[in-house]
């Protein structure tokens, strides 16, 4: 009787065990974060290429990154040009699987707006301040920086981050794992979650008359200084973003970053801003195979006083 006991107290207890493993693993709020080398990670060049009717990325030397640091659940990335300006676009992270595919992690205030340098000047160094994912799982993960210069070339920065409690889990030496999120298949193009509006297509939208130095020299002569900021003197960019619909209508404009939204009188330059969208005429629009599809566009704004 006392084996048979026995035996069924020894059954129960395989059947809570099993029940109880085969639910999903809990994350932890004691997640720590290291770096991983991955020999292919760095600094790429997203362009298409119309010989061989191509998506196609490669490392590039235009932007340097002087060193990355990691301080209480934040990364820290220096970004810097020699050769340009540059214009923050977004920083994206994603969970590597166990079968090498990546998966896109939405953050609500993942980033400290107040530190990005949405447009980094020409030979200056500036930080881009990031929060690591909360409630994560350990594992791989990999941050995508995208940024973009005034002559509308955009550029993809990737690190490589691990997650672990009391022991690291992984010692990465494997490269970025191609397709699954990282490189678009060829030919495809990268589009967002708003409505069938894309980032980076075959042929990028032109503003007329000679692409972006037009679209600079149209701003110029058309902006004017705010009446109401005159006495404040105050100079800067305001960072402009909108969707360039198929016929080339400029349209969903809105403000990235104004110049100090401490200000009461920010507001003007914004209004100025947005005025100067208002006025804008058709452009060109962006194309994949030949169909035109609506494509975001980030330029700034430049407020600058006349000296007589």
């Amino acid at each position: 009787m006392k084996t048979i006991l026995q035996k069924i107290i020894y059954c129960f207890i395989i059947g809570v065990n099993v029940s109880v493993s085969s639910f999903p693993q809990k994350t932890t709020s004691n997640i720590h974060w290291g770096f991983l080398i991955d020999e292919n990670e760095g600094i790429t060049k997203i362009y298409f290429n119309k010989h061989i009717n191509q998506m196609c990325r490669e490392k590039t030397e235009d932007i340097f990154i002087n060193g990355t640091s990691i301080s209480k659940g934040k990364v820290y990335v220096p970004i810097g040009s020699s050769n340009f300006e540059l214009i923050y676009d977004e920083a994206v992270f994603y969970r590597e699987d166990r079968q090498g595919k990546l998966h896109k992690i939405l953050q609500d205030n993942s980033i400290d707006k107040a530190s990005i340098a949405w447009v980094i000047e020409k030979g200056k160094n500036r930080e881009i301040k990031i929060d690591f994912p909360k409630n994560c799982p350990t594992g791989d993960y990999l941050l995508k920086i995208k940024v973009h210069n005034e002559q509308g070339e955009r550029y993809e920065i990737c690190r490589w981050f691990e997650a672990y409690t009391s022991k690291q889990v992984s010692r990465r030496k494997k490269p970025i794992p191609i397709g699954s999120g990282y490189a678009p298949a060829i030919g495809n193009i990268t589009e967002d979650d708003e409505g069938g509006v894309f980032e980076v297509v075959q042929n990028m939208p032109e503003f007329p008359g000679g692409g972006l130095p037009k679209l600079m020299e149209f701003i110029r002569q058309n902006i004017k200084y705010p009446q109401s900021a005159l006495q404040s003197k105050l100079e800067g960019r305001v960072i402009v973003q909108v969707v360039i619909d198929k016929d080339g209508s400029v349209i969903q404009p809105k403000i990235l970053r104004s110049i100090n939204p401490v200000l009461s009188i920010d507001n003007a330059f914004c209004e100025e801003a947005l005025r100067i969208v208002s006025i804008m005429p058709k452009w060109k629009p962006g194309s994949q195979h030949g169909i035109p599809v609506k494509v975001k566009f980030t330029f700034p704004v430049r407020f600058t006083l006349t000296t007589d």
